[in-house]
């Protein structure tokens, strides 16, 4: 007997499973075809929604892409990190770009029974920030629902990818967007900006940002007055609008180039960045001693001369940049680089003179706003500067910085020696001013050995 046959003689056995499968009064046959019927019928209106949606979108919004490589990009996510609707998000992205560097509060625990300071403990406690996580989110501006989409796009290496933000809301003209950008624009402008983006070659875009780096206020620069006053005038008067305009009316290419050459330690590069953030500029770097710049593909270099002349000068160059050279050895430069039209203004940098080495004397031990800030880890670390600063009143810091200066030789030092050793005895100025002789005597020798290290 067949085990069919088996089954089919024991009637018995298939009434009792029969009888024990819960129905509930449903025909299980007409299952699977209502479960056909309900997901045809959710495909159905989905279809429509979607298209319906697209449609929507396509005839009765306005959207406007921003690129990550804009700064637009970052004013926008810093923007909207600020707003109600961020905090309450559940889906976040968590960032550290936008609070400035320092924690709300002190941790006293950076700081153990000796008195030293655990720089990994401080950092942990800077507070974090959140910005929107990839997908789109809703906010209102102006009784208006404005919805904001965070999309990444895979580059050629998989491993990396570009942002872009599209901002689209509900109105057939782009207006109440670009109102919100301009505000959101004037929103930066009112915040105290610190810092100067270094950006460098590289990437899929051409430059790659670097680093963030605090802004030097200009007067904080070893350099003769007088120059830094005609450097900044000039400037000044050449990043104006109206500037632009007369140059194009007279057909003239808007650029504006500058050559600092001197020895090393002298303030060119300090005054480069220096520049940039007191005009609100990004800084874009290009290093001639990564490679051989007089030759050309042969080599590894992504700089070859006709390549450096062709974005100086050429047909593509960017309008309206300035262009700042520096350099330790001008006479090295081929005379391409520095030919009118590329170079506008040279200007030398000096060793110190008598009046920089006074300066930075007196900068050094002038009390700053900073340095009175409460805090239990700045009580600690600046409690001598502090006491060093404030027994100093202005005559006895003249009298001080005057006998400083009487011990330096002129046009024999650098400005960042003399900020070195002062570096040194930033707690203590009059010792600074008496070993100031025999840190003179023995760097002086060195320098006349030919050498870079010193014992003092």
């Amino acid at each position: 007997m067949s085990w069919l046959s088996y089954r089919c003689d024991r009637p018995w056995l298939r009434c009792g499973l029969t009888h024990h499968i819960p129905s509930f009064g449903i025909d299980v046959g007409l299952l699977v075809p209502g479960y056909l019927v309900i997901y045809g019928l959710f495909q159905f209106f989905s279809t429509i929604h979607r298209f319906g949606n697209s449609y929507f979108v396509w005839f009765f919004s306005s959207e406007i892409m921003i690129e990550e490589k804009e700064y637009l990009f970052d004013q926008v996510l810093a923007w909207i990190a600020k707003q109600p609707n961020t905090k309450v998000s559940r889906s976040l992205k968590a960032v550290t770009r936008y609070n400035g560097g320092e924690p709300e509060e002190e941790n006293n625990d950076c700081v153990n029974e000796n008195g030293t300071f655990n720089y990994e403990k401080w950092a942990s406690s800077i507070p974090l920030s959140y910005e929107p996580n990839f997908g789109t989110n809703e906010f209102r501006y102006k009784d208006r629902y404005v919805s904001l989409t965070r999309q990444k796009l895979e580059k050629a290496d998989r491993y990396e990818f570009k942002e872009f933000l599209m901002i689209r809301c509900n109105d057939r003209s782009t207006e109440p967007i670009k109102d919100l950008l301009a505000h959101i624009k004037n929103w930066m402008l009112s915040k105290e900006t610190n810092f100067t983006s270094v950006y460098r070659p590289g990437g899929a875009d051409g430059w790659t940002r670097e680093c963030c780096r605090a802004s030097r206020p200009i007067d904080t620069v070893a350099l003769d007055d007088a120059q830094k006053a005609n450097i900044v005038e000039d400037m000044n008067e050449y990043l104006h609008p109206d500037t632009a305009r007369w140059y194009t009316a007279r057909g003239i290419p808007h650029r504006r180039g500058y050559l600092f050459h001197g020895p090393p330690g002298t303030g060119k590069t300090s005054l480069s960045f220096s520049l940039a953030g007191n005009f609100g500029l990004k800084a874009y770097v290009i290093s001639l001693s990564e490679a051989d710049i007089n030759k050309k593909s042969k080599s590894n270099s992504a700089i070859s001369l006709a390549g450096l002349l062709y974005l100086i000068d050429g047909a593509a160059s960017t309008e309206g940049r300035v262009l700042i050279m520096s350099t330790n050895y001008p006479e090295m430069l081929d005379a391409a680089l520095v030919c009118p039209g590329h170079i506008d203004m040279q200007i030398h940098f000096a060793l110190a003179t008598r009046g920089q080495i006074r300066d930075i004397f007196k900068r050094m031990y002038t009390a700053q706003e900073s340095d009175t800030k409460a805090g239990a880890i700045r009580s600690i670390f600046t409690k001598k500067l502090k006491a060093a600063c404030d027994d100093l009143d202005p005559e006895k810091l003249s009298e001080l910085a005057a006998e400083f200066t009487e011990q330096m030789p002129e046009d024999t030092l650098s400005p960042a020696e003399i900020q070195g050793y002062l570096l040194i005895k930033k707690r203590d100025p009059i010792a600074a001013v008496k070993e100031a002789g025999t840190w003179r005597d023995a760097t002086i020798a060195v320098k006349k050995k030919g050498k870079v290290f010193t014992t003092v």
